[in-house]
């Protein structure tokens, strides 16, 4: 048979509201899971979010390009307005915008955060956190702050011409410059530090949640602040890690604080099982 010969066809009615809600390959699509019939480790009320890999159909797993993935999809159906996508174990609902605590969540309210190159940072319960590598399967001591540095396009937007010009440009020589900065902050004439809107210096995450105002990196340079950054202490898709901790020299005893630089925020996962990603 030619390929003509199915023009006439009419659709199922799983494919017609696949394309009428737009559940199509390259689509960021957000699902709340609203009800489970058998065992699974995604509790009901988790939001998945992410760009769809495949156009969603019955018959097949859900695989977003993040990694997160829904089980078969059985059955497609519109029901009190709401597109239902049921699959071998849950029941989820499509949203057609993010739900309020997804955007107004606070630091209390976070679990762990991912970065890009699979670092996985846990909140603790007295306010440090502590990194796990993926790569090397090593886990870091707690930090003792963490804060998340703009991406590129929020320096590009927001920045000063005399800003600009020191941060490069493009994203990849913006890091590089900063990345730069925080190796080398162990030498006397170059220094990174986590300031309030006054000029105090913070150095834990306690104190940082305290802070009603603005929260920034400053990058010093022989003596002379060169420029410096406003950071978020809540965590943002997109923007770059930067934790600190602080540790003994076994050689000198001295106390030392070390400083690192990590790669960009891809999920959050709030205490209460929501992902955002």
């Amino acid at each position: 048979m030619g390929r003509e010969s199915f023009k006439g066809n009419p659709q199922s009615p799983e494919r017609t509201r696949i394309e009428k809600y737009g559940l199509l390959a390259g689509k960021k699509i957000a699902f709340e899971k609203i009800g489970m019939h058998s065992p699974s480790s995604v509790s009901v009320g988790t939001v998945i979010e992410g760009v769809l890999q495949d156009d969603l159909r019955v018959g097949a797993s859900v695989a977003f390009h993040t990694g997160a993935t829904m089980s078969d999809v059985t059955k497609i159906e519109e029901l009190n307005e709401a597109l239902l996508v049921h699959t071998r174990t849950s029941t989820y609902r499509l949203l057609s915008e993010k739900p309020a605590i997804i955007e107004n969540f606070k630091v209390e309210d976070v679990a762990v955060v991912e970065t890009a190159r699979g670092s996985r940072y846990t909140y603790l319960p007295d306010g440090t956190t502590r990194r796990f590598k993926t790569v090397e399967g090593k886990e870091e001591d707690p930090q003792a702050v963490l804060v998340y540095v703009p991406d590129y396009a929020w320096v590009t937007q927001n920045g000063t011409p005399e800003v600009l010009k020191l941060l490069g440009e493009n994203e990849l020589i913006y890091t590089q410059i900063l990345l730069e900065y925080v190796q080398n902050s162990h030498k006397r004439d170059q220094r990174v530090y986590i300031v309030d809107a006054t000029g105090r210096k913070l150095e834990t995450n306690k104190q940082i949640s305290e802070v009603s105002g603005p929260v920034y990196l400053f990058f010093v340079k022989d003596g002379k602040t060169d420029f410096s950054i406003p950071v978020s202490h809540k965590p943002k898709i997109g923007y770059l890690t930067y934790d600190t901790r602080t540790y003994v020299d076994k050689e000198t005893g001295k106390n030392m604080r070390e400083r690192h630089l990590g790669n960009k925020v891809v999920k959050i996962v709030l205490k209460n099982g929501h992902i955002i990603e």
